[in-house]
């Protein structure tokens, strides 16, 4: 059916280049996964010392899965937000731009204290947007 220009004439050849590009792409795959959601960041912040006498500890909230756990808290006035970062790299940024803690990788911990009442919305630049899109959470200071 096809003209003789255009039959294979070495198909074995074509095999073997598919087959060894099959692999670059699956070890470039593997690799880029272990780098971002596997591999602990060299630069990840120790994790924070115990409140001082008096202070409330701070509120902890999770992120992994694509998620902040718990999506919203309540802390008092002068109460302050941990951010654990368990997998992957995300960012806890504030709707209202108050605060942003930049990229944070696997096992890094972003703290903000909260000195005024009112709802603070905030989301991962990476997975999420304003306005409670996706990946979002909301601290509500009393």
């Amino acid at each position: 059916m096809l003209p003789e220009i255009l039959r294979f004439k070495n198909y074995k050849l074509w095999m073997r280049a598919t087959l060894a590009l099959w692999w670059v792409v699956v070890f470039l795959g593997v690799g880029t996964y272990y780098v971002w959601y596997v591999q602990a960041s060299t630069g990840a912040t120790p994790k924070p010392a115990a409140a001082a006498q008096g202070d409330a500890a701070p509120v902890k909230v999770t992120i992994s899965n694509f998620k902040f756990d718990p999506k919203e808290v309540t802390v008092p006035v002068g109460g302050t937000v941990d951010w654990l970062d368990d997998t992957g790299r995300h960012t806890v940024k504030a709707d209202d731009g108050s605060f942003n803690s930049g990229m944070l990788s696997a096992g890094a911990h972003f703290q903000h204290k909260f000195d005024k009442a009112g709802k603070f919305a905030y989301y991962c630049e990476y997975h999420g947007s304003p306005g409670g899109h996706d990946m979002a959470g909301t601290v509500i200071v009393k």
